[in-house]
C-alpha cells in the first residue's frame, strides 16, 4: 500500500530531473507524464501480476498458497531490475570499447595493405 504513493512520486520526480526535461517541457507536464508512466507500472504490477501469481498458486492447494510465490516474484523482479540497471551502465562502455577496436583493427588492416602495396613497387 505504501508503495502506491511512494512508486508514482519517486517516478514524477525522476522524470522531471532526468534528460533537461524541465527545460524543455514545463515542469507541471513533466511530473504528470512521471506519474502516469510510474503509475501504470505499478498499477499493472498490483492490480494484475500479483494477484495472478496469488491465485495461481492457491488454487490447487485449495485457497492455500504453498510456496509463497509472490515473495519468488518480487525477487526475481528485484533482480532483473539490477541487471538491467547495470546494463544500462555498463553496455555504452562495451559498446564503446568493440567500436574503438574495430576502429583499430581497420586502421591496422589498412596500414597493412598499403605496406603490401609499396612492397610490390
Amino acid at each position: 500500500m505504501i508503495q502506491t504513493f511512494i512508486r508514482p512520486a519517486a517516478g514524477a520526480i525522476l522524470f522531471a530531473a532526468s534528460s533537461n526535461v524541465i527545460a524543455d517541457v514545463h515542469p507541471v507536464v513533466a511530473l504528470v507524464c512521471g506519474i502516469l508512466v510510474a503509475g501504470s507500472v505499478h498499477l499493472v504490477k498490483s492490480a494484475a501480476v500479483r494477484p495472478a501469481v496469488t491465485v495461481a498458486t492457491a488454487a490447487p492447494t485449495g485457497g492455500v498458497a504453498t510456496v509463497p510465490a509472490n515473495i519468488v516474484v518480487s525477487m526475481v523482479e528485484d533482480i532483473v531490475a539490477l541487471v538491467t540497471s547495470v546494463l544500462a551502465v555498463l553496455v555504452p562502455f562495451i559498446l564503446a570499447l568493440v567500436l574503438l577496436i574495430a576502429v583499430m583493427a581497420i586502421a591496422w588492416w589498412l596500414l597493412n595493405q598499403q605496406r603490401a602495396r609499396q612492397m610490390r613497387t
